[in-house]
């Protein structure tokens, strides 16, 4: 792709966007009606992936209509990277961004995200941390909760849409939860509901494995130096999967699940060994 100087600045505008946009129904525009969850945009009827699963579970009825509006995100954030939705859309995921920029800005302040168990360190060895299933099992709970309930359990409680609510109608008690994850987050800085709890990013991330838009290393020009680790919200995971690679390796995709895309490793790079890359596959090692 064309080298962009800071995507991080382009992220931030996206951001504004989409908050903007969530908000038009406010300033009493009608071109966008709804949430995140399920909305439309010009007429066209838009739902979240995992709204149209849990939906389909609770209700034990799946419908057309719902798996097409579905479809067409499903899709949209296939090509785009999946986890981009978290990275560049999500509200909390901006909150919990702005949340990282006051905690550094205290003394003090020491990031403290656990790697997922046997994930690699730079020096190659293997990292001891939380199971990098935890994921899946939290997916797999709320779903058979709604299945046992006949309710769209996470639908209840996500604090996504309570952001939303909370922008377009004011106040109401859903922004306790979402204070208690700005809180954590303040105090721990290890995203921890963004890798582990949320079931809509599961949802993308198994999605992004297989996108056309990665970051890619280039390890020819990678020093090892560490920042990519340093900077990424998600504890540098992504990161930890393709290093180190062999010599031989030119590139390597990063298709770690946690990867939201957000472009803060490529500009922080001091060697600018990282850089998006479009549907072209890395060569393979030689094996001579």
């Amino acid at each position: 792709m064309r080298e962009v100087r800071n995507w991080t600045l382009i992220r931030r505008s996206v951001q504004l966007l989409v908050v903007a946009l969530l908000l038009t129904p406010v300033a009493g525009g009608t071109f966008f009606t709804g949430n995140l969850s399920s909305s439309q945009l010009l007429g066209l009827v838009l739902s979240d992936p995992y709204s149209v699963l849990e939906t389909t579970v609770a209700s034990r009825r799946l419908l057309a209509g719902l798996v097409l509006s579905g479809g067409i995100i499903l899709g949209l954030y296939w090509v785009i990277g999946g986890r981009t939705y978290c990275g560049w859309v999500c509200p909390v995921n901006i909150l919990l961004d702005w949340t990282d920029w006051v905690g550094r800005s205290l003394r003090n302040f020491r990031k403290t995200v656990s790697p997922v168990a046997g994930a690699t360190k730079p020096d190659g060895s293997k990292a001891k941390g939380i199971d990098g299933r935890t994921p899946y099992r939290v997916l797999a709970v709320f779903l058979l909760l709604s299945a046992a309930t006949r309710l769209p359990v996470f639908g209840i409680i996500n604090p996504i849409s309570a952001v939303v609510r909370n922008l377009q109608w004011g106040v109401d008690i859903g922004l306790i939860l979402v204070a208690v994850l700005v809180l954590w987050q303040l105090i721990f800085r290890d995203r921890a509901w963004c890798r582990y709890l949320c079931p809509v990013g599961t949802i993308y991330g198994l999605l992004g494995k297989s996108s056309p838009v990665r970051v890619v290393l280039d390890h020819r020009s990678c020093t090892h130096c560490g920042v990519c680790q340093e900077v990424c919200p998600m504890g540098g995971e992504p990161v930890r999967e393709v290093w180190p690679r062999p010599a031989a390796l030119k590139l390597t995709r990063l298709t770690d699940q946690d990867c939201t895309n957000c472009g803060l490793c490529i500009d922080r790079c001091p060697s600018k060994a990282l850089q998006y890359q479009v549907f072209k596959q890395p060569a393979k090692p030689s094996t001579k």
